[in-house]
């Protein structure tokens, strides 16, 4: 999903979303690309409290940084 803020609401539908896919103990991992700030979006994920964000990666295009933020969702 590529948004142009940590819009919260955003961040939970997709969450959700994803959740519904998983089966009984498995996984799924959510790719986000967003142009905002990294600390914003870190924020807005971990408030959702839907999954723990394990890993970020940090990518330079252009003048803009762009944060892909892997999640990783685990159903109880």
């Amino acid at each position: 999903a590529l948004w142009g803020g940590p819009d919260l609401r955003v961040v939970e539908a997709a969450l959700k979303a994803a959740a519904r896919r998983l089966k009984p103990n498995g996984r799924v991992l959510l790719l986000t690309s967003v142009r905002s700030g990294r600390n914003d979006v870190l924020r807005a994920v971990e408030a959702s409290k839907l999954v723990p964000v394990t890993n970020r990666i940090v990518r330079h295009w252009g003048e803009d940084l762009h944060f892909d933020l892997l999640a990783c969702a685990s159903q109880p």
